[in-house]
Parts: structure tokens; C-alpha cells; sequence
């Protein structure tokens, strides 16, 4: 087993994990918060077979016509946000016990409306970059758990600005989009995983847990947005041979945004960095189908159940998420020594969440 600095950590999950698995045998002000990769909350899955290769891609559209002050509904913000997102990925089984993928995302369209011609604005362009290295730590009993630890780099722009006329002079002037508005956050961050699955005796049912943080760093323009933490639980069950129906339950926490003291003193947001962060909990039913050898597709949905935010933000309201993955061995036989049956893992991509449709909270 490997060793690390970090094993009394993961002695600790492990630990807890297995406690968790051990029964049977079986913007805008909301809009501070930035852009990005509104995927990277539930990155992780199990590992790949040794030599195998996954190449897939998701689409996630999300809506919102809600706005909520604190857990209040708030009419006197913007009209609506919306958000079409692509999302592709590849993964690589380095070792029966280690994956790495490699995962970026593309904003087909941004764009929010309000009764101001001001709050109407659109965007477009790339997000952030994951790496993400997985390694199984536990593999025994129909029991199954593994840790990742990535970074997020980004690539997409952090500060976009939107040029007006000034009415009376006639001179240009330009301010910055929302955070929302933009395709990433701008900082370097990390993303923190540990993913546990037990299958119960006879194959048809499987519980899974999902634990993600995500330790955001700093942006050139003095920004630190919200770490991001969510914990899912959730169940699924084979129907045939080649279906799968899941259940998730997860609850997500947004901190708040921090600015630096010394960079503001020389100019201020256009938003209120105090109207971010948030505590929500969720429901997402998913569907998992094998349409061939290797080849899977997937879709599921989030469905807000509870939700308080600080001061005026975008609530959770329509998210759906449909894609395709393709796995495919580069090794030969003999060298890919295990590795769990399309059934057995979350379906590629399907088993990615996302983190609210405050989306624009990372």
C-alpha cells in the first residue's frame, strides 16, 4: 500500500467510509462568484482497468427565473440567468490502482436579463482546466473507495469588460462583466475527493458516497472566491442488463468571497462581495445506459429541495445534464488485470454533479 504524509488523513476516511459501507454484505450581485467549470463538484469516480482508455462529453443546460434574499424570494433583482455548458473528458488507468483524467469545459452561452438594459448581458468562450489523478486506497467485499487530488487552472477570461456610452459626453467607458458572466475565476484551485461504492450481494443494488472540496486560491484582481464543499449519498439499482437508475441526496456549501484589502483600496467591484456564499440541499434522479461494448450514455437532473444564500442571490431552479462516454482498451488483455463493469461505476460522466445553479458561485 502507498504510503504518504497524508495516510493518517485517509486512515481517517477510510475508516469512516467503511463504517458507512460496512452494514450487510452486500451576477450582479449574486453574481460575484464567478464562472468557470460548474462541474468540478463531483469530479471523481471509481478508478479505470489498467490500459484502458475513456474519452466522453456532457452538455448541461441550467435556468433560473429565482431569486432568493436570504431564504426569502426576492422579484427585485434580475430576470432570469441561463447557461449551456459543454463538457468533455479523458481518462487513462495508469495502474489497476490509478487514473488520471484531464477534463475542460466550453460555455456555448451565458447570458442573464433584468429590466435594466445594463443587466442584459451574454457571453461565450472556455472555462478551466482539471487535472485530476484518482487512486483506489480500498478494493475488498464488494466494497470500493478512492481518493483524488487535482488542480483547476484556469483558462477561460476572468475579466471581461462591456463598453458604454456615456450619454451626455459621447465617451466610451467599460465595466467589468459579473463574475457570473465571465468563464472562469481566474485562480488556481484545488480539488480535494474521496468516493466510496458497496455492492450488495447479487449485483443489482450499489450505495454510493461522494465527498468533494474545492480550496480556492487568488486571482490577479484580488479575488478569492468561495471554497466549495458537497457531500452526496446516493443509491442505484440495475434494471436489466443494461440500465441503471440512481438516486443522489447532496448537500453543498458555498463560503463566502474575500477581497484584498490592499488591491481595493485602489478600486471597488461592481458587485457586493458580502452577497455570496450558500447552504443548499438537493435531489438528482440519474439514468446510466450501456448502448454498446464500452460505449454508455447518461442523464440526470437537480432538483433543489432547500436553499439559503447571503443577501440577494440566483437560486437553484433547472439543471439537466445529458452526455456520452466511450471506454476502450489501449493495453492488451492480459495487462488490464481488473476494473469495475460499466454497471458497478457511475456511468463515466454520469456520475458528475454540479454545484447549484449558482453557477455562477464558482
Amino acid at each position: 500500500m502507498i504510503r504518504t504524509p497524508l495516510v493518517s488523513v485517509l486512515n481517517t476516511c477510510i475508516l469512516l467510509f467503511l463504517w458507512i459501507f460496512s452494514v450487510n454484505d452486500l451576477s450582479a450581485q449574486c453574481c460575484a462568484v464567478g464562472g468557470g467549470n460548474p462541474m468540478a463538484s463531483d469530479l471523481s469516480q471509481s478508478v479505470l482497468p489498467k490500459g484502458t482508455l475513456e474519452v466522453g462529453v456532457a452538455g448541461q443546460f441550467i435556468h433560473t427565473t429565482r431569486f432568493l434574499n436570504y431564504r426569502e424570494p426576492d422579484t427585485s433583482y434580475l430576470d432570469s440567468y441561463t447557461s449551456q455548458y459543454l463538457y468533455p473528458r479523458v481518462s487513462y488507468g495508469v495502474t489497476p490502482d490509478l487514473t488520471i483524467s484531464v477534463e475542460a469545459g466550453y460555455f456555448l452561452r451565458k447570458e442573464q436579463t433584468g429590466s435594466h438594459p445594463t443587466d442584459n448581458i451574454t457571453s461565450k468562450g472556455i472555462g478551466d482546466l482539471i487535472v485530476m489523478p484518482r487512486l483506489q486506497l480500498f478494493n475488498r467485499n464488494h466494497t470500493e473507495i478512492t481518493a483524488g487530488i487535482g488542480i483547476k487552472v484556469p483558462l477561460g477570461s476572468y475579466n471581461d469588460s462591456l463598453g458604454y456610452i456615456e450619454p451626455f459626453s459621447g465617451n466610451e467607458y467599460f465595466m467589468p462583466k459579473p463574475p457570473a458572466m465571465q468563464g472562469s475565476t481566474g485562480s488556481n484551485d484545488f480539488v480535494f475527493n474521496i468516493f466510496g461504492m458497496r455492492r450488495f450481494d447479487g449485483g443489482s443494488w450499489r450505495v454510493f458516497s461522494n465527498f468533494t472540496y474545492i480550496l480556492r486560491g487568488w486571482n490577479p484582481l484580488g479575488e478569492r472566491f468561495g471554497d466549495v464543499a458537497t457531500f452526496s449519498l446516493f443509491g442505484g439499482r440495475a434494471v436489466g442488463e443494461r440500465m441503471m437508475v440512481l438516486v443522489h441526496a447532496k448537500y453543498e456549501w458555498i463560503g463566502e468571497m474575500s477581497l484584498n484589502p490592499d488591491i481595493m483600496m485602489f478600486t471597488f467591484p461592481n458587485y457586493d462581495p458580502e452577497a455570496t456564499g450558500s447552504k443548499k440541499l438537493f435531489c438528482m434522479p440519474q439514468v446510466n445506459y450501456r448502448l454498446g461494448e464500452g460505449l454508455h450514455a447518461f442523464v440526470f437532473a437537480e432538483i433543489p429541495l432547500w436553499q439559503h444564500v447571503n443577501k440577494i442571490q440566483m437560486a437553484s431552479q433547472i439543471m439537466a445534464t445529458a452526455g456520452i462516454s466511450y471506454r476502450f482498451p489501449l493495453a492488451k488483455p492480459s495487462e488490464r488485470l481488473r476494473g469495475l463493469d460499466s454497471l458497478n461505476s457511475l456511468g463515466s460522466l454520469g456520475g458528475l454533479g454540479s454545484l447549484g445553479v449558482a453557477r455562477c458561485q464558482r
